[in-house]
């Protein structure tokens, strides 16, 4: 194919796309806009729960599921990517039955609230959804708690209706983001205790907007406008079986390795050992608020218990500076002191409970070990 055939199709093809695009679809009298709401499930990418959005005007034939929620799993160095926080997410689009059919492969349930908007409003969030799915417009990065598939559903339906949605919420009120956040980390201990030790000061701050699928649920129900509810029912398309993911016996398989580490910590070895895995992860979590572009895992406090000074500690040990280990060890006890103080005060400690009985057994031990160097 010669380079003047080439470019003929390539600028049909673009004409054409154009025009598909330029075709807007008026929605009938009849037409409903919905919000699902999609339970939760042990994969990581799904401990909290999706939202979508639902078109259905059956004079149009349309009953369609939008949701902020995409991303590919593909993407080079997709890992990387996510804890740098710059892996793109884009709207995704898929028939109502084949929305709900993954959900019920996947034993999620499905809750769906039609809207009581008027048809401006649901054209207008329409043509929204339509003029934005596909192209760069979809595109966005992920932010934990100020830009999910939530927050961007809530944004697009307010600011095409005015809804103010109400946040006076039963399981948010007094309560912090990461209070939030821990009570659906309790069905998947080690997880919540990962996610606990890297964000930092942001998610210790007040709930003030919704960000989670579930309290869109919750807000819907109960926001009005002039003394009518914007949704008159909530409708279970699918109930989850129940599962028991009772975390009791891995809460104390993991302390009981924690207390053992740190019971065996008055041998040298061991000792340099655990200074050496500590010391990593706390490069790991200082070099993330370098790295990354999610403000959660910014001023992270828990580098107080996941501390740095544990690689010089380590140094010391080893080459037997044992006056400066000694007063290391006292410093390194005041931090631990002042990180118990915070968790306590932001109510996470029993979710880093056996890595901070680790430190400080280790801690106690070595300062024992060591009392009689005199300073």
């Amino acid at each position: 194919m010669n380079k003047a055939k080439k470019l003929f199709l390539f600028v049909a093809f673009f004409m054409l796309n154009l025009a598909v695009q330029a075709q807007k679809i008026e929605l009938s009298p009849q037409a409903e806009i919905s919000i699902l709401t999609c339970g939760t499930s042990n994969e990581l990418h799904s401990l909290f729960g999706h939202t979508g959005i639902r078109i259905k005007d059956k004079s149009k034939h349309i009953d369609w599921v939008y949701n902020f929620g995409a991303f590919d799993f593909r993407a080079p160095n997709f890992y990387g990517k996510f804890l740098k926080g710059d892996l793109l997410y884009f709207i995704g689009k898929d028939d109502f039955n084949s929305f709900l059919f993954n959900y019920q492969a996947e034993n999620r349930s499905v809750w769906e609230q039609p809207l009581q908007i008027t048809q401006q409003q649901k054209q207008a969030i329409f043509d929204e959804l339509t003029s934005t799915y596909g192209t760069e417009k979809a595109l966005y990065t992920y932010k934990f708690i100020d830009k999910n598939c939530t927050t961007l559903a809530v944004n697009l339906i307010a600011n095409n209706t005015g809804i103010d949605f109400n946040l006076q919420l039963p399981d948010a009120e007094n309560l912090s983001n990461r209070e939030i956040l821990n009570t659906y980390l309790k069905n998947d201990y080690l997880v919540g205790m990962g996610i606990n030790l890297l964000f930092g000061i942001k998610t210790d701050q007040t709930f003030n907007h919704i960000f989670l699928p579930e309290q869109f649920l919750t807000s819907i129900a109960s926001t009005t406008i002039n003394n009518k509810k914007i949704s008159d029912e909530t409708i279970l398309h699918f109930e989850a079986t129940p599962t028991n993911h009772s975390q009791l016996i891995v809460i104390l398989a993991i302390t009981g390795i924690c207390i053992i580490i740190g019971l065996l910590s008055y041998n040298k070895s061991v000792a340099l050992l655990t200074y050496a895995l500590v010391g990593l992860l706390s490069l790991f979590l200082f070099g993330m608020q370098l790295y990354s572009f999610h403000s959660e895992v910014h001023f992270n406090y828990n580098l107080l218990l996941i501390n740095p000074l544990f690689l010089v500690a380590g140094y010391l040990l080893a080459t037997n500076q044992l006056k400066k280990y000694k007063a290391l060890l006292q410093v390194l006890l005041v931090c631990l002191v002042l990180y118990v103080i915070m968790v306590v005060y932001n109510g996470y400690l029993f979710m880093v409970f056996p890595v901070t009985l680790a430190v400080f057994i280790t801690l106690l031990i070595q300062i024992q070990l060591h009392k009689k160097i005199q300073p």
